[in-house]
């Protein structure tokens, strides 16, 4: 199950070669030779290159090569790019949002739900230096859903709530029962 949404950066400057798929790709390859079902072997899920153009390496829900202890519950997004070096451009910055919305909603995400590279694996720095704590919150925060959405989502919290809840107290009968 999908919990968390991880963003991370090829560390390669786009001044070096502006298009990474396939450079990911082959050095994936070698590293880690992790073919995915859709034939890649790219770690991430996504990776957005300097246009916008966002390209897929594995199926949502595949095991990833991206964060290690992360890689079967996240989704990985990377940015092709060194953000210690250059930010994203506005074209990577739009497809992300998007695509952030469009996850958040599919399974049920928050804003808390979102990770840097850096934030899940010790010694790291990705997305990079110039990517700051809260770049991703503040990329998001503008937008409001719509209050049909909201009310959705609400909806379905208190479904989960009283599932949980029935749950539990089949739960607690079970050990009534088993005493």
């Amino acid at each position: 199950m999908i919990n968390k949404i991880c963003s991370n950066h090829t560390g390669d400057s786009r001044k070096n070669h502006p298009y990474k798929f396939l450079k990911v790709d082959n050095y994936q390859k070698q590293k880690w030779d992790m073919r995915s079902s859709l034939g890649f072997y790219g770690g991430y899920n996504y990776l957005i290159e300097p246009t916008g153009y966002c390209v897929q390496y594995r199926k949502e829900g595949e095991e990833t090569a991206a964060v290690i202890g992360y890689n079967k519950d996240s989704i990985h997004i990377c940015m092709a790019g060194d953000f210690n070096v250059e930010m994203p451009t506005t074209g990577q910055i739009e497809t992300l949002k998007k695509m952030l919305f469009e996850k958040m909603k599919t399974y049920f995400l928050t804003i808390k739900d979102i990770y840097y590279h850096r934030d899940l694996q010790e010694n790291r720095n990705c997305p990079g230096d110039l990517i700051g704590k809260d770049w991703i919150k503040n990329l998001l925060e503008p937008a409001i859903l719509p209050p049909e959405d909201k009310e959705k989502v609400d909806n379905l919290i208190i479904q989960k709530m009283t599932i949980i809840q029935q749950i539990l107290a089949l739960i607690q009968r079970l050990k009534e029962l088993l005493s």
